[in-house]
């Protein structure tokens, strides 16, 4: 019985991470599309400031954080939640 507690408690502990995990992606996609929000806020010079940074921001944290921030990763975070 003390192996299957010991399994039990494993399988618990990997749960939570995975759910910390989706928090804390979701909390990141939340403030990136806070951020282009942000800069579109102001008339056409912001929207085309904000479309400048979807063009912009791919080149540079691609290379350095992978594919989450590409282009069309950008723009569906900027849609992400935009219909609450």
């Amino acid at each position: 019985m003390e192996f299957e507690n010991y399994i039990k408690k494993n399988e618990v502990s990997k749960k939570a991470r995975m759910l910390e995990e989706n928090r804390s992606t979701l909390e990141n996609y939340w403030n990136i599309r806070r951020l282009l929000v942000e800069a579109q806020g102001g008339g056409e010079k912001r929207a085309k400031y904000r479309n400048g940074l979807i063009k912009e921001w791919p080149i540079k944290y691609i290379k350095k954080y992978g594919i989450p921030y590409s282009n069309r990763n950008l723009m569906l975070y900027r849609q992400f939640c935009m219909y609450r």
